[in-house]
């Protein structure tokens, strides 16, 4: 983990829902530490992408300088070896919200059935209202399936977080939620099998039109390989 990103006090957080039981409220105690966590990567990314971009400024007014050829590699190296820093550290956090997005889906599952939609309402901090309409958009589709939480369901599909009245999802454990999906999808073999045949089902079976830029700025559809489609219904 990047040191440079309140360590002591990500440290401590750490082994505080380490210390947690398995209980109703110990799993309370980690989602509270989760958020206080994801906050403080949030600001230390945005520092960090403030920076970089300020150097990378920087490098660009030293070609203006009339200085030495010599000096000019010399300060040119120092500063792309802090920027090379700088986005390693951007990495670290990013590696580090995705763990904490997969614990919080352990977390989730874990509250299925043992609290009541009035304490998440309290734990997530979020509208009684959006809480009650994630319920009932929960229980008339996805309760009898049952592949998703419903806290997980609440605070990724129906973003339980917002007001509702924004044109975006937001909020910091839909964030985490979110980059979990992406890295799921891009950096695992199962997401990337999943990823795989979702796609192929709107194309074969939707008909989803996908399109390639050519050289010459030109849009052309992608016509798919013939494939057979095996229907198990």
């Amino acid at each position: 983990m990047n040191k440079g990103m309140n360590y002591q006090s990500i440290e401590k957080l750490v082994k505080l829902m380490e210390r947690q039981p398995n209980t109703k409220n110990g799993y309370f105690n980690q989602i509270v530490a989760i958020k206080r966590m994801a906050k403080m990567a949030e600001v230390e990314d945005k520092k960090t992408f403030h920076e970089i971009k300020l150097t990378r400024e920087d490098l660009e007014w030293l070609k203006k300088l009339d200085i030495s050829p010599k000096a000019f590699k010399e300060c040119e190296s120092r500063k792309q070896e802090y920027i090379n820093r700088l986005e390693r550290s951007r990495e670290a956090i990013s590696k580090f919200r995705v763990s904490l997005g997969y614990k919080l889906i352990e977390l989730c599952d874990e509250l299925e059935d043992l609290a009541t939609d009035h304490e998440l309402t309290q734990v997530v901090g979020c509208n009684v209202n959006r809480m009650k309409e994630a319920r009932k958009n929960y229980d008339s589709i996805c309760k009898k399936g049952k592949k998703i939480s419903f806290l997980n369901y609440a605070l990724d599909i129906e973003n339980i977080e917002s007001n509702g009245s924004s044109g975006w999802k937001e909020g910091l454990l839909f964030d985490l939620l979110f980059e979990c999906a992406i890295h799921f999808l891009f950096e695992t073999e199962e997401g990337k099998e999943v990823k795989k045949k979702f796609t192929d089902h709107l194309i074969y079976e939707e008909g989803l039109q996908t399109y390639t830029l050519g050289a010459d700025g030109e849009l052309r559809e992608n016509y798919p390989k013939p494939k057979l489609i095996v229907n198990n219904n």
